[in-house]
Formats: structure tokens, C-alpha cells, sequence
């Protein structure tokens, strides 16, 4: 599950503006679930919880990339 967040993040880093902050919130949300499909609910939990409007598109770019890798497993 972590190569498969690694992976994903390698991915969607040239879109983010605050990739650390997002790497920070998804190591969080992954200590919380040991699925993919949770950890993708969990990250649209926190997408509707996100005040801040750049760490929320960060959050939704991520989710974005997440659901593609899950579709083509």
C-alpha cells in the first residue's frame, strides 16, 4: 500500500502546491487504514473538512491520481 502511495504521489507532484503538507496528511490518513479504497474515502472525508482552498485542491489532485491507479488494478 505505501509503494502504491509513493508511486501515486510521484505522479501527482508537478500539480501540487503544497506537497509536503500533502504527504504529511496522507502518511496521517494511511496510519488509519490499511486499504486503498478507505485510504480514497478518507481523502474525500478530508477534502469536505479542508478549509484551506489550496490544501483542498492539493487533497482532490491526489484523490484524482489515486482513483486512476485503483482502475487499473
Amino acid at each position: 500500500m505505501r509503494e502504491l502511495v509513493d508511486e501515486v504521489l510521484a505522479e501527482a507532484t508537478p500539480y501540487l502546491q503544497n506537497p509536503e503538507w500533502l504527504r504529511w496528511k496522507v502518511s496521517v490518513l494511511l496510519g488509519e487504514t490499511a486499504q486503498a479504497e478507505r485510504l480514497a474515502e478518507a481523502l474525500e472525508e478530508a477534502v469536505k473538512a479542508e478549509a484551506d482552498p489550496t490544501r483542498r485542491t492539493d487533497l482532490k489532485i491526489f484523490l484524482q491520481y489515486l482513483r486512476r491507479r485503483l482502475a487499473k488494478t
